[in-house]
């Protein structure tokens, strides 16, 4: 089926209007995203009958925290336009069906649109939800238990727009039960590496994550429920794809092997 349709397209906002995806009063301060695959937007109406569009809420360049894609629940993205661009917060809570016929009625929006690296990490981010990695309940206690946790997403959080990934360099998935007995884990801070700046930052975070791990589980120089072996600040460029694939990437609302959320007021 013939479309101008696009996964990463924007509704225009009298279109969302028209539609029933937001409220008249939203006209200026929510938009709406296409977020089903463009497969699927140019099959017969017969196959796939709906299309799936997430709805954002417009905020100030400062608030877009979430730019990489590091969160799970939530993306930040620029659309281009005049007179600058327009950042978007996307919860992926907020989803909601049109009928393909209905919005085949209407074309993108021509004013506002997202660039192909912006569409790129918006498939990322959509596919990353059910594709992370678990951990066992014992490791995700234990970072709540040792202080580490809150604190360790403080300072992820912080740095997120330095970082391309933080991957943990983890392979026990076995229960365990004595603090004593802890959990070894090494940390690879993984930095954009267009940007000089990145790596001051990133290394910056380092030495906090150090010092965070023997502050909260080496209290008597001995190491408790987390040993953190190692804490290395890589380039994407030396980060490869291998590694990638090795290492279990670190989100900051990862559930553990039973389901438990490591911060449940995400």
């Amino acid at each position: 089926m013939p479309t101008a349709w696009r996964q990463g397209d924007l509704l225009a906002p009298d279109t969302a209007v028209s539609l029933g995806v937001i409220d008249p009063a939203q006209h200026d301060t929510h938009r709406a995203l296409v977020i089903s695959h463009s497969c699927d937007i140019a099959s017969e109406a017969e196959v796939e009958p709906t299309v799936e569009l997430l709805i954002g809420i417009v905020v100030r360049e400062g608030e877009a925290t979430s730019q990489n894609g590091h969160s799970i629940r939530k993306l930040h993205l620029g659309a281009e336009g005049t007179p600058s661009a327009e950042w978007v917060h996307y919860g992926i809570a907020q989803r909601c069906e049109v009928p393909k016929a209905d919005l085949l009625q209407h074309e993108p929006w021509a004013e506002r649109s997202y660039t192909s690296e912006h569409r790129a990490l918006l498939r990322r981010w959509l596919a990353q939800r059910y594709a992370r990695c678990e951990f066992p309940d014992a490791f995700i206690n234990w970072l709540r238990e040792s202080g580490v946790g809150s604190r360790f997403e403080s300072v992820g959080k912080s740095h997120s727009a330095h970082l391309v990934g933080i991957y943990f360099d983890f392979d026990d998935d076995t229960e365990r039960a004595d603090p004593d007995d802890p959990y070894v884990l090494g940390i690879n801070l993984v930095y954009e590496a267009g940007n000089a700046e990145n790596a001051v930052a990133v290394e910056q975070a380092r030495v906090r994550l150090e010092a965070l791990f023997a502050e909260r589980c080496k209290p008597n120089d001995e190491w408790r429920w987390i040993e953190l072996t190692y804490c290395d600040v890589l380039s994407e460029e030396v980060f490869n794809l291998r590694a990638a694939r090795t290492f279990r990437r670190w989100r900051f609302e990862h559930r553990s092997l039973g389901g438990e959320p490591i911060d449940t007021t995400e």
